[in-house]
């Protein structure tokens, strides 16, 4: 298994993205789905990332 740097993680960058979204979501007060919505589809996404996932990190 060869290793890829982290910048190139689909993980890393949608969990970063999530958490804009949950930070913006605070800021302005508007919400497109409940926080039980958003935490499946994380969690959903999550698990097909793991499963497609063939490497690890490197610094």
């Amino acid at each position: 298994m060869e290793d890829k740097k982290w910048y190139k993680s689909k993980t890393l960058w949608m969990n970063g993205i999530a958490a804009v979204a949950i930070v913006y979501q605070m800021v302005t007060g508007s919400q497109f789905a409940s926080a039980e919505e958003q935490a499946g589809i994380i969690v959903v996404i999550n698990l097909v990332l793991r499963l497609i996932t063939k490497s690890g990190l490197t610094a």
